[in-house]
């Protein structure tokens, strides 16, 4: 989790480095990191919450565990149309920018939350 809150703080730090939220970005590098920071909020939310509860985990039985493996399993499926998505965004793209760097964002995010969470599902299932 620790590793989701840096990627989400990096992503809101670079956001507000190129001035995504502030408007001054209409291009495809400015959308990009506008719905990247956006993703970065969520993300360290939910990395945050989880480190919260972490000592839940650690000390859970088998069957907790198999509940979080089911979750993973959700969640890399949803990773993946994550991905998809972006793409489907991107080619009906028409030459807007702000769907552009909305689609590559959304591909960057899915395809790390991916990595991530199939890392997650292959630590749990070996515990």
């Amino acid at each position: 989790m620790i590793i989701l809150l840096g990627w989400g703080l990096s992503n809101v730090g670079q956001a507000f480095r190129v001035k995504a939220f502030r408007g001054t970005q209409a291009s495809v590098r400015g959308y990009f990191w506008q719905m990247s920071g956006l993703w970065g909020i969520i993300n360290a939310v939910i990395a945050i919450s989880a480190l919260i509860g972490m000592a839940k985990i650690i000390t859970a039985d088998a069957a907790y565990q198999q509940k979080q493996i089911e979750v993973l399993g959700l969640n890399i499926f949803l990773d993946v149309a994550y991905a998809i998505i972006g793409l489907i965004i991107i080619i009906s793209a028409h030459k807007s920018y702000r769907r552009l760097g909305y689609g590559r964002a959304i591909i960057a995010q899915g395809t790390f939350l991916l990595g991530l969470d199939v890392v997650l599902y292959l630590t749990l299932k070996q515990m």
